[in-house]
């Protein structure tokens, strides 16, 4: 059975690049789903790996939990 026909995609117009911190959120956003994938049991090659990258996911921390900065 075919696949139905999709419609055509609209014109692309021109997109408004991110701000700083938009791109930095997107960047530490992909950075963690990596080192995610790196820790997934199913995925990991051996322990070790698996181990790197959990250390390497603590490392970043949490900036915005527990104490309050001054």
């Amino acid at each position: 059975m075919p696949l139905p026909e999709l419609p055509p995609l609209p014109a692309l117009t021109a997109l408004t690049a991110l701000t700083r911190a938009e791109g930095e959120f997107v960047d530490r956003f992909l950075e963690v789903v990596d080192l995610l994938g790196r820790i997934n049991p199913a995925r990991a090659t051996d322990a070790y790996g698996a181990l790197r990258a959990t250390r390497a996911l603590a490392s970043k921390g949490l900036p915005h939990c527990g104490t309050p900065s001054p």
